[in-house]
């Protein structure tokens, strides 16, 4: 991955690495920063894309005549897609905690309160 940034660094392009590089940059970070946002960029994709393709087959395998059609219009791919995304997400829940007080209705939240 140091390798990569380093790449990057000489060879900056338009895409999120890049981006986050030059951010890092003018926000004084060091290396460190850019190399532990890269690696959580990295496990939250391949972890989130991992558990999207185990859902969506066993979804279609459940569903055989989704499947089917499908197979007969491979061109309806992106729909299905969208449709497996709603049907069975990859991202289950949030726990989010409150930094500081948070008007809630009915209550309001104290800090580091979940929700």
């Amino acid at each position: 991955m140091r390798t990569f940034i380093e790449h990057k660094k000489e060879n900056p392009g338009d895409d999120l690495c890049s981006a986050l590089i030059d951010a890092c940059r003018r926000e004084e970070e060091d290396e460190s920063f850019i190399l532990s946002m890269l690696i959580l960029l990295f496990y939250a994709g391949h972890d989130n894309m991992m558990n999207f393709l185990g859902n969506a087959i066993l979804a279609l395998d459940k569903h055989q005549a989704e499947q089917a059609t499908l197979r007969e219009q491979p061109a309806r791919v992106y729909e299905c897609v969208d449709e497996l995304l709603r049907y069975d997400s990859p991202v289950q829940f949030f726990l989010l905690f409150a930094k500081g007080p948070f008007p809630w209705v009915p209550k309001p939240l104290p800090p580091a309160a979940k929700s």
